[in-house]
């Protein structure tokens, strides 16, 4: 299994069967509180934007921008009534600040009617377009007093099977079950995105992927735990995992989207064909420093290490910055057994893995680095001496000369 870990915002798990990724950036989100509203199986989306309370509603979400950039928190008081709400937002405001975010776009997604007075909002906030944007589902009530913020939504039960009230929105390679709030409006051209993001990893690795992915879009990170019994989000920093090996391949998370999860899905085009030996069935895995490496280095839409968006909130950084700071806790070589892996931070863990495969990559190539993948996942264990093999076969030099070379790279020398 493979898991993801970051801290919770709204809309946002992956290690061998089930497998994982967390930034060395600590985040601050909306994901970790859950609200109440008043929601129907079957909500009417609102669609005319002449509409006097849709665009009141518009105007009312157009406000947030403009408290961020002034800090009038009264303001935001005004707007929102449920205090703890109230206060998260003005933390993650403050959060946002300090990171530098500037500008902060607030754009309505979509509305959706439930009773007379009362609707949901799907909010999209974004920053530097390389990185994710994030979602909020808001309950309002629209009165002759305004528009107040009342708590935010679900649309979903919290049940393990179908009566939960998931959608479904199926594409050409993914099935994306997801809240009645969720791929309404602008935050559906994610689905392309994904559909993207597979293509070309098929076409740079020329491997075959698996036909279909099953994509479960929590609205909220707290209800993974629950709705997976257990296999993921058991931590409010866990907001996504990925189970390659069922049928279809699965990915549960509340990124939307998420370009680290799929990754993991596709990373069995990379590895030797399971072996059946009698009524077993053998499979053979990368370590997690590279398998998790591989899907934090490549989860950009356009699979590129340049582009990560790992170490990004809102604000892009590059992935070197995550790993010069994680270079100072942790040794890359302490790191290669899966074992000393889990040891350690995970976030040290993912951003020095994801760094040195961006590394390999530009340095060899994506076929080379695929050739080293499959070699490397066909040893016999984690052991410095399996690295190696793989390395000298491939790379053609030993396993502690590439490491070496990266370090170089990434620290000047200095690491």
């Amino acid at each position: 299994m493979g898991e993801m870990f970051r801290s919770p915002l709204l809309y946002r798990l992956t290690s061998v069967a089930l497998l994982c990724l967390l930034p060395a950036a600590f985040l601050t989100s909306f994901r970790g509180l859950t609200y109440s509203a008043r929601t129907r199986s079957h909500p009417r989306h609102a669609q005319a934007s002449r509409n006097t309370t849709p665009s009141r509603i518009e105007a009312a979400v157009a406000t947030l921008a403009g408290i961020y950039r002034h800090q009038t928190w009264a303001q935001l008081d005004a707007l929102i009534t449920d205090r703890r709400l109230a206060d998260h937002f003005q933390q993650l405001m403050g959060k946002w600040r300090q990171e530098k975010v500037n500008p902060l776009r607030v754009s309505l997604v979509s509305i959706a009617r439930e009773t007379a007075g009362h609707y949901v909002a799907t909010v999209e906030f974004s920053g530097d377009p390389r990185a994710t944007a994030d979602y909020a589902i808001l309950a309002l009530i629209a009165s002759s007093s305004g528009i107040h913020v009342v708590g935010t939504a679900t649309g979903l039960s919290e049940r393990t099977d179908a009566s939960a009230g998931w959608r479904k929105t199926i594409s050409a390679h993914f099935e994306i079950f997801h809240s009645p709030y969720q791929l309404n409006g602008r935050d559906r051209r994610g689905v392309a995105d994904l559909e993207y993001q597979r293509s070309v990893f098929a076409r740079r690795f020329h491997v075959g992927l698996p036909p279909l992915t099953a994509y479960y879009l929590y609205p909220e990170q707290s209800m993974m735990q629950g709705m997976t019994e257990g296999a993921c989000g058991t931590r409010p920093e866990n907001v996504g995992c990925a189970d390659p090996l069922s049928q279809p391949p699965m990915i549960h998370t509340s990124l939307w989207p998420t370009y680290h999860e799929p990754i993991h899905v596709y990373e069995t085009a990379l590895e030797p064909r399971p072996v059946r030996r009698g009524r077993q069935v053998w499979y053979s895995y990368a370590p997690l420093f590279i398998a998790e490496g591989t899907a934090v280095a490549l989860e950009d839409r356009s699979v590129d290490p340049r582009l990560s968006d790992y170490c990004s909130d809102l604000v892009y950084r590059p992935l070197d910055t995550c790993a010069r700071g994680a270079i100072t806790h942790a040794q890359p070589l302490d790191l290669l057994s899966d074992s000393g892996f889990k040891k350690h931070d995970a976030g040290f863990g993912y951003s020095l893995g994801g760094d040195f495969v961006k590394y390999v990559i530009l340095r060899y190539g994506y076929q080379t680095f695929g050739r080293f993948y499959y070699v490397l996942a066909a040893q016999p264990k984690d052991r410095l001496k399996d690295y190696d093999a793989a390395s000298k076969r491939v790379l053609h030099a030993p396993f502690v000369s590439v490491l070496d070379a990266w370090t170089r790279q990434l620290c000047g020398g200095a690491c």
